[in-house]
């Protein structure tokens, strides 16, 4: 009981730990997720609102607005036959014809559109957004997932050294917790009052159960105290009649003998031996067979000078022969 309760602490924390983990990351990427492409929606409608109002689309003009560092959100100015005008992260010359992206058609139709897919330019799912100037060009802002993962883990990892640590300390308090919880178990004593008492005040969930037990107590305590008096009464009988009274099991192995069985058959330790190997009368070992194969018998036996009248009775028990009497009487 000790152990499982002990594991059962380890395994609730540990599930805790695990979900704790999984959700915080899982709500802090989602969060960080939506407030990057808000900020990448907020840049493109930045920087389309500059262009609008007269920036120049030269290189020269837009990189004092640009961001070219290999984190920063890329930046591409599309010309409406899908030709790319400028890039911050790669070679206009060496680009292909973006006609046939999504976000940039549907920014033709719609004015707006955003996307996510993988960039074979960046190495990575990026998100993008696609907003058409005034002059009929298309800006897009795209910015990857990998930062975000990046930091998705970092926080995860954070977590999950937490969750030893706390792992580490709850396996000092489950041990003492469940010491604690087993110690007025362990410590139950039917026989004191006081210390029963001390338990059921403790935990009154225990009340029933210890009321149980104390009863089943008592009453086999009772049971125990009448089959003691029945044997006792049953011995002082059989030990001060005159005949001789002998059971025996089904294998003829003697279970109960009086004085008497032992005086007439000159045998002081008969319990647990075999019964024709304490009287070896060829008569009587015939009777003891008859007895314990099912049928009564009577014979005279004589010992001594002295005859005696011995009666073979079987004994059945749920209609199955269960051992066998013998009565020795006269003398």
């Amino acid at each position: 009981m000790k152990k499982r309760i002990y594991r059962n602490f380890i395994v609730l924390l540990l599930l805790c730990a695990l979900l704790l983990s999984l959700s915080v990351s899982g709500v802090i990427y989602s969060l960080i997720l939506r407030l990057e492409r808000t900020a990448v929606k907020d840049r493109a409608d930045l920087l389309a609102d500059f262009i609008d109002r007269g920036l120049q689309q030269s290189s020269a003009q837009v990189a004092d607005y640009v961001n070219y560092s290999t984190d920063a959100a890329r930046l591409t100015i599309i010309a409406p036959d899908g030709t790319v005008l400028l890039d911050n992260k790669a070679d206009t010359s060496q680009m292909e014809n973006h006609a046939n992206r999504i976000e940039f058609r549907k920014a033709l139709t719609d004015g707006f559109h955003e996307a996510e897919r993988y960039s074979e330019t960046l190495g990575a799912t990026a998100y993008y957004f696609a907003i058409q100037l005034n002059d009929g060009n298309v800006l897009r802002v795209s910015q990857t997932n990998r930062n975000i993962s990046e930091v998705t883990y970092t926080i995860l990892f954070i977590l999950v050294v937490i969750s030893l640590v706390i792992l580490v300390l709850v396996h000092i308090v489950a041990r003492s917790l469940t010491r604690r919880i087993l110690s007025p178990l362990n410590e139950i004593n039917l026989e004191s009052e006081e210390n029963g008492s001390s338990t059921i005040h403790m935990y009154e969930e225990l009340i029933p159960f210890v009321l149980k037990i104390d009863q089943q107590k008592r009453k086999i305590a009772n049971q125990i105290s009448m089959l003691k008096y029945r044997a006792d009464t049953i011995e002082t009988i059989t030990e001060n009649i005159n005949e001789g009274l002998i059971l025996l099991d089904k294998d003829g192995i003697v279970l109960i003998s009086n004085k008497s069985a032992s005086e007439i058959l000159e045998d002081d330790d008969m319990v647990n031996n075999q019964i024709t190997h304490i009287c070896r009368d060829i008569e009587f070992g015939q009777a003891v067979k008859m007895s314990l194969s099912g049928t009564s018998s009577m014979m005279v036996l004589e010992r001594y000078n002295k005859s005696y009248n011995v009666y073979f009775s079987p004994v059945f028990t749920d209609n199955a022969l269960g051992g066998a009497v013998i009565l020795l009487q006269g003398g």
